[in-house]
């Protein structure tokens, strides 16, 4: 994994599952908006590909936001949990 576009795109995935599916009616609506009803082929290639692009960023935030947070309070919660559940009783030594 040296190439670090794909490498990075694979880190947010899941927030780019996430974001994805809201922005679709709000990408729509400005493509009706900026171009009318009826949308020339290449019109709609073009702006499929700005919404695929703008995902990215989007995704990017709210994998630093939420996801990365959430996983670290999540392995935290766990390791806590796993620790305390093998640590010696109170009064005897290992």
């Amino acid at each position: 994994m040296e190439m670090r576009v794909p490498y990075f795109l694979g880190v947010i995935s899941y927030s780019i599952y996430l974001i994805h599916n809201p922005l679709r009616p709000i990408e729509s609506e400005a493509a009706r908006w900026m171009l009318g009803a009826n949308i020339a082929r290449w019109e709609a290639v073009v702006f499929a590909i700005a919404g695929t692009i703008s995902v990215v960023p989007l995704a990017w935030i709210a994998y630093r936001i939420v996801e990365k947070p959430g996983r670290s309070f999540v392995r935290r919660l766990f390791t806590t949990a796993t620790s305390a559940r093998y640590a010696p009783a109170p009064g005897r030594t290992p």
